[in-house]
């Protein structure tokens, strides 16, 4: 069964979306600049979805090719970025606050019936909490889904999702995207779609296959470190 939560294709199905972010600019994302930021002794924390759950995905191959001191993870599957926010809330309260902090989340709301205007407010409340303990936050964007999933693998999927309203959830998400440059404010770096990453490099139509989070990660860093 799909690893992504609340595949509720009926509300989103005839839903109309605007045209996504195409991946023409990568300076619309707002990133800072490769190089900026030190690695030697510095902790960071990924939060995430089932994306960033799994052993060995983008936040393992950050650590191992940036050689961060230290990474932890609030990531599980299925969840929304209402879960992220009120877990970094917790974590953020009880533990060292980390040099950086990356997040990717939106899959499982965009999937779900989260609003886009929910799901931004919460990264932006990542951001704002990250900002005022210090750490520098990162948004992750993962890949674009308009490229990415084009087709779906339904027997993956819960029961009951089809074709076309898998298809308008993706184009929800991928349109929550292009939204984050214009309206995510004091991010570090919000980091562009992997630009090159298709429907072959997917194992169902939304999860990558594992190698291709290693190079997501890689990726990642290179943008920041």
């Amino acid at each position: 069964m799909l690893w992504i939560a609340g595949l509720w294709s009926l509300l989103v199905g005839t839903k109309q979306v605007q045209e996504a972010y195409d991946g023409s600019s990568s300076d619309d994302y707002g990133t800072k600049g490769s190089g900026k930021l030190p690695t030697r002794d510095k902790s960071m924390l990924v939060i995430g979805d089932s994306h960033t759950a799994a052993p060995n995905s983008w936040g393992e191959a950050i650590q191992t090719k940036y050689g961060l001191a230290s990474l932890n993870k609030l990531a599980a599957n299925g969840k929304t970025t209402k879960w992220m926010l009120d877990n970094l809330k917790t974590y953020l309260a009880t533990k060292p606050r980390p040099d950086y902090i990356f997040v990717w989340g939106g899959t499982n709301d965009m999937y779900g019936a989260t609003t886009q205007a929910e799901a931004i407010a919460n990264l932006q409340a990542i951001v704002n909490l990250g900002n005022s303990k210090g750490s520098k936050v990162i948004i992750v964007t993962g890949y674009e889904p308009k490229k990415v999933s084009t087709s779906f693998d339904l027997s993956k999927m819960y029961k009951g999702a089809t074709q076309e309203g898998l298809k308008a959830s993706a184009l929800r998400l991928s349109t929550m995207y292009n939204a984050l440059p214009k309206n995510i404010k004091g991010a570090y770096a919000i980091i562009p779609p992997y630009p090159t990453f298709s429907r072959t490099d997917s194992t169902d139509g939304i999860h990558l296959k594992m190698p291709n989070y290693k190079k997501l990660g890689e990726y990642i860093g290179a943008k920041v470190f």
